[in-house]
């Protein structure tokens, strides 16, 4: 699976509309529970450029210092950096302005690694 979000303020991330065909990366695809999202925008700046591609797998803990994509009940999706975890609790930091905040572990739905990172010349026309 890919999409194309819009990177915001606070590590949000909105998704695009997407009228053609994406593309592909070149990769090796080892996990069937991997995904592909292209970022557009530099809020995320320095850590994650406008272009690159996450690639993102569901399923799989999370372990503290991986950059890690959080959805929330509410439906909005975070690109953040995970600190640590409590019971109640996760803490996390921006990975553009490094601020830290604490998000209550029931509005989480989800919250899984972002397993790399790749340029944005990986991605292919289709």
């Amino acid at each position: 699976m890919q999409e194309q979000v819009k990177a915001r303020e606070g590590g949000k991330l909105e998704a695009m509309q997407i009228t053609a065909p994406l593309g592909f990366v070149e990769v090796a695809q080892v996990d069937a529970n991997m995904r592909a999202i292209r970022i557009r925008g530099d809020a995320l700046s320095p850590a994650i450029e406008d272009g690159e591609i996450l690639l993102v797998r569901a399923g799989v803990a999370c372990s503290p210092g991986t950059k890690v994509m959080i959805q929330l009940k509410g439906g909005d999706r975070l690109c953040k950096r995970l600190l640590f975890e409590r019971s109640d609790a996760v803490t996390v930091t921006d990975l553009a302005t490094k601020e830290q905040s604490t998000i209550e572990r029931a509005t989480i739905a989800r919250m899984e690694p972002i397993a790399a990172i790749y340029s944005a010349d990986n991605w292919r026309s289709a």
